[in-house]
C-alpha cells in the first residue's frame, strides 16, 4: 500500500530507506520500533500507522534486512 521498492508512494521507497540507513549504527533496531510503534515526520507530513498487530517479528526482522539491503 504505501512502500514501494523504487519510488514513492505515499511513504518512501524501501530502497530510499535502505540508502539513508546504511552504515548507520543501531538502524536495524531503529526501523524495527518505527514500523511497529509507527511514526510521524520521518520523511515529511506524512505518518506511518503502528504496524506491531500486523507482522510477526520474524516477518518484520525479514523486511527490515530487505530495507537495509539497499545500499
Amino acid at each position: 500500500g504505501c512502500h514501494a521498492i523504487d519510488f514513492e508512494g505515499y511513504g518512501p521507497a524501501f530502497s530510499d530507506v535502505g540508502r539513508k540507513y546504511a552504515g548507520v549504527a543501531g538502524a536495524k533496531e531503529s526501523l524495527i520500533e518505527k514500523v511497529k510503534n509507527g511514526t510521524k515526520g520521518a520523511w515529511g507530513d506524512a505518518e506511518m500507522p503502528a504496524q506491531k498487530n500486523n507482522v510477526t517479528d520474524e516477518q518484520l526482522n525479514t523486511l527490515v534486512d530487505f530495507i537495509l539491503s539497499f545500499k
